[in-house]
C-alpha cells in the first residue's frame, strides 16, 4: 500500500551513515560509561590514534551503511575500529552486540603502517557478524603485542545484519590477508562459543604467520560446520585435537559447551560447574568485567566472568 510515510507511521528512526565517535587524530582520550547505538557507520572509528581507552560501554545496533557512499554492495560498520596507525589503545569491560561487521578491530591498508601495544579485555559480545577482526598490509607495515584476552564472544553471525549482508559469515576471529610483520598477537582465556560459519578463519595466512600467533587457554565450542578454517587445513570441532597437534597451538585449550547462567537472556556469566572455571591462564589484570578480583579460585577464569560462587 502506498501512502505518505509521515501519515502512515507515528515514528521513523533512519541511522545517519557516520561514525557516532570519529576519533581521526585523536589521542589521550577516555570513553566511559556511554551508550553509543543506532549508527550507521562505526560506533568508535578513526584512524591515527594513540593511548584511546574505551572502558565500560555500551555499543548496539551499529553499522550497515554502505561505505562508499553509493555503492550498496560494500556496507560497512564496526563497534570499535582503530584504523591505520594504533598504538598504545586499551577497550575493557565493555559490552557489543548487533554489530553489522567487526564487534572489535584494527586493521590498516598502509602504506608502512604500525599497530602495537593494543588490548581487548574482559569484553561481551554476541550478535555481532566477527568478534575481533584484524588485518594489516603491506608487508612494510608491522603489527606487535596485540592482546585479545579474557572475553565472552557468543553467536557470530547471529545478528539482525547477517541476511542482508552481501557477503554473510559469521566468525569469531576472522583475519582476512594481512602481510604485515606480527609477532607477541595473544589470544588467550577467551570463550568463542557458536558462530554461523567459523570460530577462527585465516585461510590466507600463511603457517609462518598463524605460527606467530599466541593462543591457550581458549574455551570453544561450535556444533556444526567448520569451526577452525587455515589454508589448505579446515577442521570441525570434533577435530580440535588435530588442529592442536598439527598446528602445536593451543595445549591447555579445550572444547566444551562454557554453561552461561541464561544466554537466552544474554547473561553470560559461568553457571555452577562450568568447564571454564578455573581454566584460564596468566593474566595481566586484576578484576573481571565486575570488577571481582581475578583469580576467585586456583587460576583464572576463562572468558569475562570470574565465578564467584553464586
Amino acid at each position: 500500500m502506498c501512502s505518505n510515510p509521515g501519515e502512515r507511521y507515528s515514528v521513523i528512526e533512519c541511522a545517519i551513515r557516520r561514525h557516532i565517535i570519529n576519533q581521526s587524530n585523536r589521542n589521550y582520550v577516555i570513553y566511559e560509561n556511554l551508550a553509543l547505538k543506532y549508527g550507521g557507520a562505526h560506533g568508535i572509528g578513526g584512524g591515527n590514534t594513540h593511548h584511546i581507552i574505551v572502558r565500560d560501554c555500551d555499543l548496539g545496533f551499529i553499522g550497515g551503511g554502505d561505505q562508499h557512499g553509493g555503492d550498496r554492495t560494500v556496507r560497512f560498520g564496526n563497534g570499535i575500529e582503530f584504523w591505520g596507525t594504533a598504538h598504545d589503545n586499551l577497550v575493557e569491560r565493555c559490552r557489543l552486540w548487533e554489530i553489522y561487521d567487526a564487534a572489535l578491530t584494527n586493521q590498516s591498508g598502509g602504506p608502512s603502517t604500525p599497530q602495537y601495544n593494543i588490548v581487548y579485555r574482559n569484553n561481551v559480545i554476541w550478535n555481532s557478524e566477527y568478534s575481533y577482526e584484524y588485518w594489516n598490509r603491506p608487508e612494510s607495515s608491522e603489527t606487535y603485542n596485540v592482546r585479545f584476552v579474557n572475553n565472552t564472544c557468543a553467536y557470530a553471525g547471529h545478528g539482525w545484519g547477517h541476511t542482508q549482508r552481501p557477503d554473510p559469515s559469521g566468525r569469531h576471529l576472522c583475519f582476512y590477508t594481512s602481510p604485515a610483520r606480527a609477532h607477541d598477537v595473544v589470544i588467550r582465556n577467551n570463550i568463542f562459543y557458536e558462530a554461523k560459519a567459523h570460530a577462527f578463519y585465516a585461510p590466507s595466512w600463511p603457517d609462518e604467520a598463524i605460527n606467530a600467533l599466541v593462543m591457550d587457554h581458549n574455551c570453544w565450542y561450535q556444533a556444526a560446520g567448520t569451526m577452525i578454517a587455515l589454508r589448505d587445513s579446515p577442521y570441525a570441532m570434533a577435530e580440535f585435537a588435530r588442529y592442536q597437534a598439527e598446528r602445536h597451538k593451543e595445549p591447555h585449550s579445550i572444547v566444551a559447551v562454557p554453561s552461561f547462567v541464561n544466554p537466552e537472556q544474554r547473561d553470560f556469566h559461568l553457571a555452577r560447574g562450568s568447564p571454564c572455571i578455573d581454566a584460564g591462564g596468566p593474566v595481566d589484570h586484576e578484576a573481571d568485567f565486575d570488577g571481582t578480583p581475578v583469580p576467585q579460585g586456583a587460576a583464572p577464569d576463562i572468558g569475562a566472568f570470574e565465578f564467584v560462587g553464586k
